[in-house]
């Protein structure tokens, strides 16, 4: 299920993942990881992008669909920069 290693439990692992207080980069990582090079990129980035705040999904929404994941994940992180900048 979910275009992951079934046999190895890898996929389950990336079925239950959260992105916690993780950045959205750091998550695509990790679920790049746990999902493995035979993963359907597409699984992985409609994982990621429903693991995103509302803010941030409608911030990469506007973006075209040709967008690297990677490049979105980059973009995600600058959202909250933007919007709640750290003092």
């Amino acid at each position: 299920m979910w275009g992951c290693q079934s046999g190895t439990g890898h996929g389950q692992l990336f079925e239950q993942e959260e992105i916690g207080d993780r950045i959205p980069s750091q998550f695509l990582r990790l679920l790049q990881s746990l999902a493995g090079d035979t993963a359907d990129q597409n699984i992985i980035k409609l994982m990621w992008i429903n693991q995103l705040d509302p803010i941030r999904r409608a911030g990469i929404a506007a973006k075209p669909g040709n967008t690297k994941l990677e490049d979105l994940a980059r973009i995600a992180d600058n959202i909250k920069d933007a919007i709640m900048p750290e003092p």
